[in-house]
């Protein structure tokens, strides 16, 4: 099967985000040039690419034997590991006629 979708990581974007703000932080703590070493550190880290998505999206959705649709949903994130499954079972809306 292959993948429905791909989308951004929230987890690995959540984790590139904190790892800034620790960063602004330090601000005047640590001389220019080791604030600028960390900055571009943090930029050039290979487990963040705010331009790749990481995500991998695949679902399928089927009827089953009893007329409800069934559905598996599931997302997995290729660098941090964040996993994300749905299955669920709708019954039928039976609408009769009125005669």
């Amino acid at each position: 099967m292959s993948a429905y979708d791909w989308k951004e990581c929230p987890m690995c974007k959540k984790k590139h985000e904190t790892k800034l703000r620790k960063l602004k932080k330090l601000y005047g703590k640590i001389t220019p040039e080791e604030y600028e070493d960390k900055r571009k550190e943090i930029l050039e880290e290979k487990d963040y690419d705010e331009e790749e998505q990481t995500v991998r999206h695949d679902q399928e959705a089927w009827l089953n034997d009893n007329g409800e649709l069934e559905f598996y949903i599931s997302m997995g994130c290729q660098s941090c590991g964040a996993q994300w499954d749905a299955k669920d079972k709708i019954k039928p809306k039976i609408y009769e006629d009125d005669e």
